[in-house]
């Protein structure tokens, strides 16, 4: 908004935004989504939802793994209710979500344990 103090991020605080906007961001998430919430004025004032669009090969390369026995596992730094959607969608054996970039490497070799 012009001449106002705008924020759009993926922090929410429950105590400011209201019951509305936090019920929509879930929906949002449970369909795949990664939610930012924009406040004007220090305001919770909207939604902004974005998703990478998946590849069409994604699931039938999953699928083609799964019949050879390979589980597959995902990582990432989205939501936990956004990744969850994405790997019900692609047949994901298993998912970690918001993890951070600099824990990734420590969770791999965790895994390979």
């Amino acid at each position: 908004a012009v001449g106002s103090d705008s924020y759009a991020g993926n922090g929410e605080n429950p105590d400011k935004t209201s019951q509305v906007l936090l019920s929509e961001a879930v929906k949002l998430r449970e369909a795949g989504q990664t939610v930012m919430f924009v406040a004007i004025d220090g305001r919770p004032s909207g939604l902004i939802a974005v998703a990478d669009a998946i590849k069409t090969s994604a699931k039938s390369a999953i699928a083609e793994l799964h019949k050879q026995g390979i589980g597959i596992i995902m990582m990432t730094g989205d939501n936990r209710k956004t990744a969850e959607a994405v790997a019900v969608q692609l047949g994901i054996d298993q998912v970690f979500a918001e993890v951070m970039p600099e824990d990734k490497a420590n969770k791999v070799k965790e895994l390979q344990s």
